[in-house]
Formats: C-alpha cells, sequence, structure tokens
C-alpha cells in the first residue's frame, strides 16, 4: 500500500486534512452529498486531528442517523 488513492474527479472528490479549510469543504460535501465516493485523507502534520475527526462524525450522523446492519 502506497497511500495513492484518487477518486475519479466525476464521481468523488480527496480531501487532505492539511489543506486550509479541509474540514469546511470536507463537511459541506458530505452533508450535501455532493459525489459519490470521499477520500478523508489525514498526515502527520495535522494540527487539529480532533477536532476534523469529531466534525466528520457529525457531519455522516447528520445524513446517515440509522446504523446499517453491518455496524449493529
Amino acid at each position: 500500500m502506497n497511500g495513492e488513492f484518487y477518486p475519479k474527479k466525476q464521481i468523488g472528490k480527496l480531501f487532505h486534512t492539511e489543506t486550509m479549510n479541509y474540514s469546511n469543504e470536507a463537511i459541506e460535501y458530505l452533508e450535501h452529498q455532493k459525489g459519490k465516493v470521499v477520500c478523508l485523507n489525514d498526515t502527520e502534520h495535522e494540527e487539529n486531528f480532533e477536532l476534523h475527526k469529531n466534525q466528520i462524525i457529525e457531519a455522516f450522523e447528520k445524513i446517515l442517523p440509522e446504523k446499517s446492519q453491518f455496524e449493529l
């Protein structure tokens, strides 16, 4: 594994945590379900990992409020 995953631009988007506005852009992308695939890539330079993680979890809980059978 080399960690070089990139979704096709037509169906998804890649977000790097070290990018400015990562959290806001990724949250908006998730909440508005703008694509079929999303890749959320953290790095060793992450300064606000816990904050970003919690925001991502909240966004997923908004669009997927019920657990799937695999999570039960």
